[in-house]
């Protein structure tokens, strides 16, 4: 099951000696991934960025493209070879090309130097996609090589691939990068030919992929209904990694005939979709109580096994390196991938994952919660904000994207029967650790924060579902929300509003400079204490200023706003106008 996610272009305005191809659709345009591999020079590396927020489908569509050129799509490419970064971080030794393309990837059944001698001949047909940069605990070299690798030479994974980034190895081949939207700016963009951010879903997506994940039409019916009565786990679909999650457990919600409130966050969703998980494996309904308790030994190992991946960079185990315990139990119930990977040793080994790296920090902070080894003191060292894009390249420290974001859910009222059994029914660790955690979101509140972090520590406070918590923020947050130059999702809009709603005074927003689709502006339509409101971004066109009237019209209390669109029809202009004498309160127009 494939819905391919939204792809918008990307051309950036401070690369003056850019590659980037201008023949494709404006900035800001939707494209397809077919549209990305158009060239016009065969002699170059033609190099495609595909960036996105975690879980909007960059590694599916990585794979998607492998599909599609097995089918014979991208026929322009003889060879296909698909690398990710997770795997490639277990390499520790010098290799070269041909260990590459040959022993991490394929090897072929005959002929191989003749394949080997068409690569180095016949660059311009071979494809190399490198999936998950933003996993890469190397370090990346920003500048180009000072001299030509040879094609047998050794170099380290991170030489190798800089060198074929800048076509100093395979002149002329083609080259796929998926990453996090947090390295964007820390790239080398001069070399880059095309750049689409990987979006996600929208309403017509979640509607194609619950019609594609359903079987009854009469289930579709029920799933669509909700997600159409429910703005948030609307807005929470667009995620197509949450999404997945979301039908997950709608289906067993209302196929059971025990009914229960839905999930009202990210943290909820995961923790719901493990007691689904588990309990699909029973031949019998068991009660959840019995049953986590049975299992509550081989949940914690799993949630050990997760933590110390991350602290050693580690996002794929070997055979020897998972009990044959958690082997059995995780990959039985959906919780742990298998497959084959590659390794110099030997020619074949299995090789486990979590199902997503989010879904390894969500297991990862349920470790931490319940583990009593860990006190409140060094728990709170790990609750830090994530910036989105101000990340300069090099060694990694972790790869906790979301960490922060579990933490804080797991620190909800509703979370703790859940944290009580794992830990054994430790009461007392788990309610001091899940108030230093909201003491500390508090803290956060009063320091210098940047756009990106005013909207992760947002995130964090809705996780925690906690009102007094967001009143306590929203006080301090209220003039600081400069939310600048950075993309906001509705997941984002709708986490900034649970602060702002349960705040105690008015705010000032300002999205100077920020892509949002236009299913935020229904979220900011439900702001009520909204004083000062600000948009600046020459992409910012008709459809998105049409849209922004009612907005406008409808904020009671909105005495000042600043307005800097593209060009705009006289229709749209209008419609603008007319918005403003509804608002009683304004004063200043700009």
């Amino acid at each position: 099951m494939f819905v391919e996610p939204l792809l918008k272009i990307i051309k950036p305005k401070d690369c003056h000696r850019s590659r980037v191809d201008q023949t494709l659709e404006k900035e800001g345009s939707s494209t397809k991934i077919k549209n990305l591999f158009e060239r016009t020079s065969s002699m170059q590396t033609h190099v495609i960025l595909l960036i996105g927020m975690p879980g909007t489908g960059k590694t599916m569509m990585a794979h998607r493209i492998c599909y599609q050129w097995a089918r014979g799509e991208f026929s322009q490419h003889t060879l296909t070879f698909l690398f990710e970064f997770r795997q490639l971080n277990r390499v520790s030794r010098y290799v070269t090309l041909r260990e590459l393309l040959f022993n991490l990837f394929l090897m072929p059944d005959l002929n191989l130097e003749e394949v080997f001698e068409f690569i180095i001949k016949n660059p311009q047909k071979v494809l190399i996609i490198f999936d998950g940069l933003d996993e890469f605990v190397g370090q990346f070299n920003e500048s180009p090589p000072n001299s030509t690798l040879e094609v047998d030479q050794m170099t380290s994974i991170s030489d190798l691939f800089t060198c074929m980034l800048y076509g100093t190895v395979l002149q002329g081949c083609t080259i796929v990068v998926t990453c996090r939207s947090k390295l964007f700016s820390s790239l080398p963009l001069d070399i880059i030919n095309h750049i689409a951010e990987v979006l996600g879903f929208n309403k017509e997506k979640v509607q194609q992929y619950v019609d594609d994940f359903f079987i009854t039409n009469a289930l579709k019916e029920k799933v669509l209904l909700h997600l159409e009565d429910n703005s948030k786990l609307m807005h929470l679909c667009f995620v197509p990694a949450l999404c997945h999650i979301v039908c997950v457990c709608l289906e067993h919600l209302l196929n059971t005939s025990v009914k229960s409130d839905l999930p009202q966050t990210i943290t909820q969703f995961y923790l719901e979709m493990l007691k689904i998980f588990i309990q699909k494996r029973k031949a019998s309904w068991t009660d959840e109580a019995t049953l986590l308790n049975t299992l509550r030994p081989l949940i914690f190992e799993l949630a050990h096994l997760a933590h110390d991946g991350l602290d050693q960079n580690k996002t794929i185990f070997y055979a020897g390196e998972v009990s044959e315990d958690i082997k059995e139990f995780a990959s039985d119930h959906g919780l742990l991938s298998v497959f084959e990977v590659k390794r110099f040793e030997s020619s074949m080994d299995l090789g486990y994952s979590f199902v997503h790296l989010s879904s390894q920090e969500f297991f990862a902070a349920l470790y931490l919660m319940a583990n009593s080894k860990v006190t409140p003191v060094s728990l709170q060292k790990r609750l830090t904000l994530k910036s989105k894009w101000n990340f300069k390249f090099k060694t990694k420290e972790d790869l906790t994207d979301q960490f922060h974001i579990f933490l804080s859910g797991l620190s909800s009222k509703d979370c703790q029967p859940f944290l009580l059994m794992l830990s054994e029914w430790n009461e007392i660790l788990i309610q001091k650790k899940q108030e230093t955690i909201l003491v500390s979101l508090a803290k956060m509140a009063d320091t210098q924060l940047t756009g990106p972090k005013i909207v992760e520590l947002c995130h964090c406070i809705y996780e925690t579902q906690d009102q007094k918590l967001a009143k306590h923020v929203g006080k301090y947050l209220a003039q600081k929300y400069d939310l600048k130059k950075f993309r906001i999702t509705p997941v984002d809009m709708t986490a900034v509003l649970f602060v702002v709603k349960h705040g105690s005074c008015m705010v000032s927003l300002d999205f100077s400079g920020c892509p949002m689709e236009l299913e935020c502006l229904e979220v900011l339509g439900s702001f009520e204490k909204v004083e000062s409101l600000s948009f600046k971004s020459k992409s910012y066109g008709n459809e998105f200023a049409h849209a922004l009237c009612p907005v406008i019209a409808g904020m009671k209390h909105l005495k000042k706003i600043r307005l800097t669109t593209g060009c705009l029809t006289t229709s749209v202009i209008e419609a603008i106008r007319r918005s403003f004498p509804l608002c009683h309160a304004l004063q200043e127009i700009k």
